[in-house]
């Protein structure tokens, strides 16, 4: 007699017998997040398709929303920030350094 040969079928144990089968790898990535002068508490930056990606998905995208912390000099007015001294009136009429 000669050499038999016998097949088999069965689910794939990585897949699960859906056909899809892959691995992810973490990876870090720096982001520099320019904030324009006079952006608002709660101003959102969005990082289009920088979150995580994975094979028939599109990438998500990274929101950072700006917090403002107290100053205990600087107070803010809107875009503008303002800060409160007394001067003399030589300083008001010539002008001074502030320091």
């Amino acid at each position: 007699m000669g050499p038999m040969v016998q097949q088999m079928q069965s689910a794939c144990d990585r897949c699960g017998g859906q056909g899809k089968s892959f691995r992810t790898k973490k990876q870090r990535e720096v982001l520099e997040v320019h904030v324009q002068m006079g952006a608002s508490d709660g101003h959102k930056i969005t990082c289009r398709e920088k979150a995580d990606e994975h094979p028939d998905a599109e990438p998500g995208d990274v929101h950072f929303v700006i917090q403002e912390q107290s100053h205990s000099d600087f107070k803010r007015k809107g875009c503008d920030l303002f800060v409160e001294r007394k001067i003399s009136l030589v300083e008001a009429l010539c002008g001074f350094e502030l320091e």
